[in-house]
């Protein structure tokens, strides 16, 4: 449990996981069309939806479960790395692993789709965690 069962706290996550899917819908677009206008929307609607789980967890008393949650933001930051960074970043930190920055530069996988699949694997586990963890009995 996170100290209770809250309304409020399953509303903020399910608003979380909302924003995090219109968010996702808002990359694809992006990465498809190069609509450059809709970026920072998708990037403010993914760090909102992640933050709100986080922060029903973050205000409630410590389970393995909160453990989990927090442990998520160390791949959420590689995600991040991975995503937003300038190309010249990967290559120079040595985690480059010789791919492209952008998709279909040099082959499907680039820096861009591996930053993109592990945020969005990282807020799909907060948000879920943190609806199992305020669940009503």
């Amino acid at each position: 449990m996170l100290g209770g069962t809250f309304k409020g706290e399953r509303k903020a996550t399910g608003l979380g996981i909302t924003l995090i899917v219109i968010g996702t819908v808002l990359f694809l677009i992006v990465a498809s069309t190069g609509a450059a206008v809709l970026a920072i929307p998708t990037i403010i609607l993914w760090f909102v939806g992640w933050g709100l789980p986080f922060a029903v967890v973050a205000r409630s008393k410590p389970t393995p479960v909160n453990g989990t949650i927090i442990g998520l933001l160390i791949l959420f930051g590689i995600g991040e790395f991975y995503l937003f960074p300038e190309h010249e970043v990967h290559i120079a930190s040595g985690l480059g692993f010789g791919l492209p920055h952008t998709p279909f530069e040099g082959g499907p996988i680039s820096h861009v789709i591996i930053g993109f699949i592990i945020l969005l694997i990282t807020m799909i586990l907060t948000s879920v965690l943190a609806l199992r963890g305020t669940k009503t009995n």
